[in-house]
Order: structure tokens, then sequence, then C-alpha cells
């Protein structure tokens, strides 16, 4: 009989701190790197923010990422801010 050790993910629950930001850093790169991939209207506003993603490099970097406010979401719905295509989106 297996002890259930009571952590959805214990390896990142019980991480470092050093090991948390890696573990955020990736993943914040990964989704900078898909926004700007497939979203010409973020892929845009990066551009004229003089970002790519390669410049995200750590957590600090975040700052750097333009923001969004109610404006972008009004002139872009229903779907100009997916990421993927209409025929995906239920």
């Amino acid at each position: 009989m297996s002890v259930k050790s009571g952590f959805h993910n214990e390896c990142e629950e019980t991480a470092s701190v050093d090991e948390l930001r890696a573990i955020q850093t990736e993943r914040l790169r990964a989704v900078v790197r898909h926004v700007y991939d497939h979203n010409t209207t973020q892929r845009a506003r990066f551009r004229e923010a003089g970002v790519t993603p390669g410049d995200i490099r750590d957590l600090s970097d975040l700052r750097r990422i333009p923001t969004m406010d109610k404006v972008l979401f009004g002139t872009s719905y229903p779907l100009g801010l997916s990421c993927v295509d209409k025929k995906y989106v239920v």
C-alpha cells in the first residue's frame, strides 16, 4: 500500500526559491514565445515596445512585456487576442 504525500505536485511544491524561479522563467518564456508566434496583434505590440521573445531572460523582464487595457480588449473583441485558430474555439 502506498502512502499519499498530500501534494498535488510534490517536486514543484517543495522546490527551493531558485528552482521555482527557474520553472516560472521557463514557463514565462514559453508563453511569450507562443503569444508572439500566434497572435499578430500582440506581435505588433511587442515590436512597438522593442521586445522579442528572446529578450525575456528572467522574471525581471516581465515588466518589458506590453500590458493590456480595456481599450485593447474592446478593439480586439471577440477573437483578436486569441492565439489559436477560431475553429478550435468552442
